[in-house]
């Protein structure tokens, strides 16, 4: 004997697919929220060597080596960057020679990310 489903069958075999894709959605977008905010976390700790709050010029030609990416900006183009990041936020420097002195803080990344 072959089973025929009812309307009500299939109405609540609907709901029931509806109420787990709403709960897989839902925990899709708890990981996305926490696996950015991991990123972030992640991010600061690989730029901010020092931990002294500050991203130097230094410390991204680092990153930019240790992710293969050094070819990718040059230190004059870190440099005019950071010149004009710096304009930006009233963190100019009048030695504008030394990478050491140039630095932008760590919270400027916070609101790279807020942007997105």
């Amino acid at each position: 004997m072959l089973f025929t489903p009812s309307i009500m069958d299939i109405y609540f075999y609907i709901l029931h697919v509806m109420k787990m894709r709403t709960h897989e959605n839902t925990i899709v977008r708890s990981y996305d929220r926490e696996l950015r905010t991991r990123f972030q976390k992640e991010m600061k700790n690989a730029v901010d060597k020092d931990r002294d709050g500050l991203f130097t010029i230094d410390e991204i030609s680092c990153l930019l080596h240790n992710i293969g990416a050094r070819d990718c900006l040059s230190v004059e183009q870190l440099r005019q960057m950071f010149d004009e990041i710096s304009a930006t936020s009233d963190n100019t420097n009048s030695n504008s020679n030394s990478s050491q002195k140039r630095h932008i803080p760590v919270e400027s990344l916070d609101k790279f990310f807020e942007g997105e």
